[in-house]
């Protein structure tokens, strides 16, 4: 016969104790937190990759963009005499430009390559001239032969780096990349040897932008005459409504023009110029020597002959989405173009 204490015995030995249960509870919590974490760990990585994906092709996109204006330009402007002047004579007021922001100088011999210190090449602002179109218009009277005359119509465009006041999450980067163009501006040296009168005609077309040809499609108001290979101001005249022409006053700077892009190329898409804190394993400061908020992710550098300019840009752009984790995007590229 099987006793009580028998029975009893193998009835506790079928069970669990409270302290296994707990056990066996703290396991499978800590398995499941395991899984839970290496899941989440692997979403964030496919998260990671696919904004890294989508920063860099937002960041091709806008590299091109700048580099197809470089390259279809007709003019540069470097850290001289002339170009800071325009620097300074051209309205940023909307977007103003960083403390550091300096164009760069031109080396007509030699490559690209990192400044040494007292041998500094690179800049962080790119400005040049582009023609726009060459205005034909009959400069003739009434009671003349007609005289098609041929004028250029220029803008200047920058690009430099301008600093947002704030910024959406504390590790986002505040620098913003500006595109600014400038009003159009009629070539003096093309209009000097007509006469008075034929000037005046020509002035007044310009100035209310009429298109003899197309009339229901008139062309921007060019309202400003600029005389290449002179310093601003002097190389500005104001064209009056009578065709005239008029000295910019005191303080006068050359405004901005409308244009179909944003000025503000990053912040709209959620990227930023790279700040100078992030260090050089982020690509900052690999041409210029590196200072006190000197270079930032934006540098610059010209060399060649004028007949065959190359521009190199280089690009450090962070994505700008209040991550715990920022995408870094090291680019650069080459512009070909003449400098007449």
């Amino acid at each position: 016969m099987i006793s009580i204490d028998h029975l009893k015995r193998s009835r506790r030995d079928d069970g669990f104790t409270l302290i296994e249960l707990i056990v066996v509870t703290a396991l499978l919590v800590i398995m499941a937190g395991v899984v839970t974490s290496m899941a989440n760990r692997g979403t964030e990585a496919q998260e990671f990759v696919r904004r890294s994906t989508k920063t860099t092709n937002k960041t091709q996109s806008i590299v091109a963009k700048i580099r197809d204006d470089v390259a279809s330009s007709v003019r540069l402007m470097y850290d001289d005499s002339e170009g800071v002047s325009y620097l300074k004579g051209c309205d940023l007021s909307k977007f103003p430009p960083i403390a550091t922001t300096r164009l760069p100088v031109i080396k007509t011999t030699g490559g690209f390559g990192k400044d040494s210190v007292g041998s500094e090449f690179t800049g962080n602002c790119v400005a040049f001239v582009k023609q726009e179109r060459t205005d034909s218009f009959d400069v003739s009277d009434s009671f003349s032969a007609a005289k098609i005359h041929r004028a250029d119509i220029y803008r200047i465009y920058l690009y430099y780096i301008h600093r947002h006041a704030t910024t959406n999450h504390k590790k986002d980067s505040d620098l913003d990349l500006v595109r600014w163009r400038s009003v159009s501006l009629v070539d003096w040296k093309q209009c000097e040897s007509l006469s008075d009168d034929e000037r005046k005609r020509l002035f007044v077309h310009l100035y209310e932008g009429t298109n003899p040809d197309e009339p229901d499609h008139p062309f921007a108001p060019a309202r400003l005459v600029w005389e290449q290979g002179l310093s601003f101001p002097s190389a500005i005249r104001i064209i009056e409504s009578d065709g005239a022409t008029s000295t910019p006053p005191s303080g006068f700077l050359i405004p901005e023009g409308k244009q179909r892009v944003k000025s503000s190329m990053l912040r709209n898409v959620g990227l930023a110029v790279a700040p100078n804190s992030a260090g050089p394993t982020k690509g900052i400061g690999r041409f210029a020597v590196v200072d006190v908020d000197w270079p930032n992710g934006f540098e610059v550098q010209v060399v060649g002959p004028a007949s065959a300019r190359q521009v190199m840009m280089h690009f450090s752009l962070v994505s700008n989405r209040g991550m715990k984790i920022n995408n870094y995007v090291d680019l650069a590229a080459v512009a070909e173009t003449r400098d007449l």
